[in-house]
């Protein structure tokens, strides 16, 4: 599994987590009710950036030849589902 598959993998279990905490919550469901009630949709979101730890021991070495390094790059169904999920059209 590339190093880019693993980050993907563990944001999504991450995102899975999020949502599922977050619904399981009856202060947050709550919450919502009272802003539909009140005419609102929200839009919730949660901004993560994923850096490497500088003492953290890679289990790969990097990749110095990426695909997306010449400006281009291709979205996977995956990568699209996800966009989809935090209400970004692709």
């Amino acid at each position: 599994m590339s190093m880019n598959e693993e980050v993907s993998r563990l944001l999504e279990n991450l995102q899975n987590v999020l949502t599922e905490v977050l619904w399981s919550s009856e202060l947050f469901t709550c919450a919502i009710g009272e802003i539909e009630h009140a005419g609102y949709k929200l839009r919730f979101s949660v901004d993560a950036e994923v850096v490497r730890d500088p003492r953290a021991t890679p289990s790969q070495p990097p990749v110095d030849n990426l695909p997306c390094l010449d400006g281009t790059f291709e979205l996977t169904s995956d990568d699209e589902q996800f966009l989809r999920s935090v209400s970004i059209s692709t």
